[in-house]
């Protein structure tokens, strides 16, 4: 029971009344008394009328023969009097933990923040016209939120209080919010006429940070003529000079967006152009399409194109997505996976293929990230699956898994590898090797997995983790692995993450980092700002020694289900790295350079000035004939396409009898490079910053020497006798250790002995990303000299780029990145932050956080059930979008469905059942006069959404059915408020309020709504959106029903009713008695052209302002 009790007691005597109130409470509540009595008829021995005011006896009050009665006028008069039980939703009120507070009407409560007028005039309008700039809050707050408190969960009692200020309109101007660094967060806003925000400010304060206890930003959107977003404007600090647009925007003729531009500096430069395409359905089927057609384009830094019933070996035609090519800049190979799909449309298997370079024919014999053997359960637990990968440079298999389940339930019991690899570094699923042996031995009674009672994960062999503690909003508060250390995470009482804290046990000596997240997107680490979030990417902090904070903008390009896949940067920092042979230098060049102290001999007599260092003492000896002296100096640079790269070094041998000058044998040069770089040696830092990052694999081996003999010849006058054979050599590996020859080459010391010579290699921009090895070496039998080897390196835009298997683990080998000591980018699989490396050897939980849960892309399955397991209680809870990750992405980590099926047979007659769960979405877009404040308006007044339940039975032969069947249909109607129609999922359905739908109808009465039949939109009157009937009536239009001459039936002319027939149930549902088991979308798939065509065609009158600021 919901009601309204009003009352002329102060909030204190309404707590203590709360305080004192039982279980189970009578009310008394007598009625006033009749203020104006009005009496038509006589009521035979009535002896008495009473009001407070008036009395009037009506023409043909007649009384009976002899009858007596009073008439009285009493002011005290007061109405009968009822007593009702009520039940008191907290019984034992003296032991609550109050969570939340919600403020209405005024600013009087505890904690509240007053209005920062200062900030008022900070948001910029621009050159958006009819801004409606505020100059002071409103007081018309009735009914309105005026402020909120959430508590802190974990905490004795610390609470985070938010205060809204309105305009005169009613739209909130200002939020004030308290955040857990003490400081405050102000988020100030300007609108148009028509309530389109124009400009927000946010002021945020840390009082904990020293470097930058407040941080400001300034965000400024531009609009089209048609109130669509046209850019985007950001401001950091106050500061003109970190002024930028981070995205500008275009749009087709039906409103889709055609081209987004990203880190724009001029009027056709920018770091990336996104351009989109559509088929005539309204399904994105391209991003950059024609750079991942075009086998030559460079142009672009990522593209993707999807194939529905074309392409591929298997098409698809229900809206699934057949296959999907792809190309990126780090290579700019087109790759591509092809899908197949059970009839459940549940993933069965990706199939990967790409063309090598300078070939157009599709092959997997270098690279395979396959993915098969996908199988599940009745339930959607996955039961198989079996992944590909490159595993020390070559195709493997690096997961064949086997999932066991509980008895009776979806909770997983454990996960078998059998190509199990506990020394793996890929990323992937890994057991130790007790689990495997335990599975394999006990397959029908052991466990790697823990649950408590609500069906969270507890524990977690497989990555060792021995507790999970939850809050009561089943979110993880505390994980405990053995041997390494805890995680904790903080929320609020809304569930919002605050705060994650990492004891970190494999460091020496431990170490404890700590992580806040606050508004605006700012990340802190230990009280250091790393990054704040924009619309298109992030803006990152630099801190380097004796130099003031500076900050780089980002941008992440994200693929259709908004993976990031890409991310650049503005960053254009230059770097330089040389090995002086300087003894006051070797720690520092040690740490980039391989074999330094080696090859270091003291500058011998003769050796000419060089005055690129204060100190010449020392030089690099090299001798062919001295095993260890055959390689000097050396370096291995993580590159990224499009970095520039320059090298150099002096060299010098002394004039004498020429020694014989033959070719080294080629093993003997093989060995004393892999005796020097080992397994790749230490990848040192380019302008992007990877240091020390160990390479897996080798690049030397047989089949170097034959290219490298063929990098030799390319040297003029190699084959000069008197010019030794010593060699500044320089040579680019892909990420896959295949060499990259245009980057790639010697320079060798020229026939001038007793002169001081430079070897170089001037700019030459990285075509491919991989490791730069660069090294000195001497296959000659006499003594040169090498000094002042020397790498530039002008980093280019790209950073990172990242590529997933269907269910978001990543695909090793062919994902780089080039930030190894700057802020690598954790926001990836569907843009969520990916849960990994917490511990200084490198492990972790390798978890994406959705919010409302985390999601271990390894296996393909979420740890904790579904918050809305109610809406879908045939899938499993822990299911991922329904094993469909190719087209579905769960925004939250809540549920998602559109029509489910499921047959079963009736235990007691055998007959088939089937029950249908149907679930419909209509957005409600408000174009009317009416003011809509929520979805309770909507149909009926009192529900946010409709159900209703049929049983309907089909006869063989009906609906193209082999027998008899009966069905179920569970209709689920959802309403949502939206106020801009780009917001709206194609696949959904809209709801327009308007003024007035102007014509007759089928008996010439007025319209008052209107529908597509059939479709995905519908229309009616603003004054009439309570009206149950008339809403669904225009529903059924959308469903196919045409209107009945038939009254008492909801779609007659005039509908008074929601009654529908049998015949009428089957004509919508009859396709769902013909289908076959699992998950499916219904209807249409293109709800925002259709509404934007429907709005411009069909005869209906509209707030045209309304209109605009809806994307119409």
């Amino acid at each position: 029971m919901t009601a309204l009790y009003p009352s002329n007691s102060t909030r204190a005597q309404l707590q203590t009344a709360m305080d004192g109130a039982t279980a189970s409470s009578p009310l008394n509540y007598t009625a006033p008394g009749t203020a104006d009595l009005v009496v038509g008829n006589r009521q035979a021995g009535l002896t008495s009328y009473k009001a407070t005011n008036s009395i009037l006896f009506q023409a043909g009050f007649d009384s009976e023969t002899a009858a007596e009665f009073v008439a009285e006028i009493d002011p005290s008069l007061q109405g009968l009097t009822t007593q009702v039980t009520v039940t008191n939703p907290l019984p034992n009120i003296t032991g609550y933990q109050p969570l939340t507070y919600t403020f209405y009407d005024k600013y009087d409560y505890t904690g509240s923040h007053s209005l920062q007028t200062a900030d008022l005039s900070k948001p910029q309008a621009g050159t958006n016209p009819y801004a409606e700039a505020a100059t002071a809050a409103s007081t018309m707050t009735q009914g309105l939120i005026t402020g909120t408190r959430v508590r802190v969960l974990g905490t004795a009692d610390q609470w985070l209080t938010t205060t809204l200020h309105y305009d005169n309109k009613g739209r909130v101007i200002q939020t004030i919010s308290d955040n857990t660094g003490g400081g405050k967060d102000i988020a100030t806003s300007l609108y148009d006429f028509n309530g389109k925000v124009l400009s927000s400010y946010l002021r945020h304060t840390n009082p904990r940070s020293g470097a930058t206890p407040q941080t400001t930003m300034l965000t400024m959107n531009q609009y089209d003529a048609a109130g669509r977003l046209r850019a985007v404007k950001k401001k950091l600090n106050d500061n003109a000079t970190l002024e930028r647009t981070v995205a500008t925007m275009d749009y087709d003729e039906l409103g889709q967006l055609k081209e987004k531009r990203l880190g724009v500096t001029g009027a056709s430069e920018q770091l990336e152009k996104l351009a989109f395409e559509y088929n005539i359905r309204g399904w994105l089927k391209g991003i950059n399409k024609a750079f991942v057609t075009t086998p030559a384009s460079t142009t672009n830094w990522f593209g993707q194109e999807m194939s529905y019933d074309y392409g591929f070996a298997v098409n698809q035609y229900n809206g699934n997505i057949g296959g999907i090519k792809w190309k990126s800049g780090g290579d700019y190979i087109q790759r591509a996976h092809g899908f197949g799909y059970d009839k459940a449309n549940r993933l069965t298997y990706a199939d990967f293929n790409q063309q090598n370079s300078s070939t157009t024919t599709w092959q997997k014999n270098l690279v395979d990230f396959s993915v098969s053997n996908l199988a599940y359960d009745a339930n959607g637990n996955i039961l198989s699956m079996t992944q590909k990968g490159l595993k020390a440079g070559a195709n493997a298999t690096i997961d064949q898994l086997s999932y066991a389940y509980y008895a009776n339930s979806n909770r997983l019991r454990y996960v078998r590898d059998n190509v199990n690899d506990i020394t793996g570094t890929l990323g992937d699923f890994k057991e130790p090797t007790a689990n495997n042996s335990s599975n394999q031995g006990d397959p029908t009674t052991d466990f790697d997995y823990s649950y408590d009672v609500n069906g969270n994960l507890t524990a977690d062999k497989n990555k060792e983790i021995t507790g999970i503690v939850y809050n009561h909003l089943n979110l993880p508060q505390t994980i405990t692995i053995t041997g390494k250390g805890s995680i904790a995470y903080q929320y609020d009482a809304a569930g919002i993450k605050l705060k994650k804290t990492v004891t970190d046990n494999t460091a020496n000596p431990a170490k404890v980092t700590t992580t806040d997240y606050m508004a605006g997107g700012m990340v802190y680490e230990n009280d250091t700002l790393q990054l704040l979030g924009h619309e298109e990417g992030r803006i990152r902090t630099v801190f380097e020694s004796g130099q003031p904070l500076q900050y780089e903008y980002d941008y992440f390009v994200k693929d259709h289900l908004g993976n990031v896949r890409v991310v650049l940067t503005e960053q254009d920092d230059f770097s330089m790295y040389m090995a002086s042979m300087e003894t006051e230098s070797a720690a520092k060049e040690n740490a980039l350079f391989s074999n330094i102290d080696a090859s270091r001999a003291s500058k011998p007599a003769g050796y000419p000035e060089d005055a690129t260092t204060e100190q010449n003492s020392f030089v690099a000896k090299l001798n062919g004939q001295q095993p260890d002296k055959k390689i000097g100096p050396s370096l291995v640079l993580k590159v990224m396409t499009g970095d520039t790269i320059q090298v150099g070094a002096r060299a010098f041998y002394k004039s004498g009898p020429v020694l014989k000058n033959k070719n080294a044998v080629p093993q003997d040069m093989l060995g004393a490079l892999i005796s020097v770089f080992g397994n790749g040696g230490n990848a040192g830092e380019p302008g992007h910053g990877a240091t020390a990052a160990a390479v897996n694999n080798t690049p030397f081996n047989n089949d170097f020497n034959d290219t490298y003999q063929r990098l030799k010849e390319k040297n003029k006058d190699a084959s000069d006798p008197q010019r030794p054979k010593a060699y500044l050599n320089f040579v680019l590996f892909d990420e896959q250790f295949n060499l990259v020859e245009d980057n790639s080459g010697v320079k060798q010391v020229q026939a001038t002995p007793d002169e001081l010579q430079t070897l170089a290699q001037d700019k030459m921009v990285m075509k491919k990303s991989g490791f730069l090895y660069v090294y000195t070496s001497n296959e000659s039998p006499q003594d040169v000299y090498f000094d002042n080897v020397m790498v530039l390196a002008l980093p280019g835009p790209m950073l990172e780029e990242t590529h997933y298997y269907p269910f978001g683990l990543t695909m090793a080998g062919i994902s780089t990145s080039a930030t190894y000591n700057k802020l690598r980018n954790k926001y990836r699989y569907n843009g969520k932050e990916l849960q990994n490396k917490e511990f200084s050897n490198g492990g972790g939980l390798e978890w994406y956080d959705y919010g409302a849960r985390m999601m271990d892309p390894q296996i393909g399955r979420w740890h904790v059930g579904d918050p809305m397991v109610d809406k879908s209680p045939e899938m499993s809870t822990y299911s991922y979008v329904r094993n469909n990750p190719i087209s579905k992405i769960d925004p939250d980590g809540n549920t998602d469905y559109d029509v489910v099926i499921k047959t079963s047979k009736d235990p007691k007659s055998g007959a088939l059942v089937r029950t249908a769960n149907v679930n419909v979405v209509y957005n409600v877009i408000n174009l009317s006069r009416k003011d809509i404040y929520n979805t309770g308006q909507i149909a009926g007044g009192e529900y946010n959404s409709s159900t209703f339940s049929r049983t309907l039975q089909f006869a063989k032969g009906e609906a193209g059915l082999k027998e008899g069947l009966s069905v179920t249909v569970n209709v689920n109607i959802t309403y949502k408020l939206v106020n801009d129609i780009n917001k709206v999922n194609n696949n959904e359905n809209v709801l327009l309020l308007v003024n007035d739908v102007v014509g007759e109808g089928d008996q010439g009465n007025n319209l008052i709504g209107l529908a597509e039949l059939p479709g995905q939109t519908a229309a009616i009157e603003g004054d009439k959106a309570g009206n149950k009937s008339l809403v669904h009536h225009e529903m059924g239009h959308n469903f196919g029903l045409e209107h009945v001459d038939q009254q008492g039936n909801l779609m007659s002319s005039t509908p008074k009713t929601t009654n529908l027939t049998t015949k009428q149930l089957k004509q919508i549902f009859s396709a769902l008695a013909g289908m076959k088991d699992g998950t499916f979308h219904m209807g249409g798939r293109n709800a925002k052209a259709e509404t934007k065509s429907f709005v411009e065609n069909r005869n209906i009158e509209y707030d045209e302002n309304k209109a605009k600021k809806a994307g119409f």
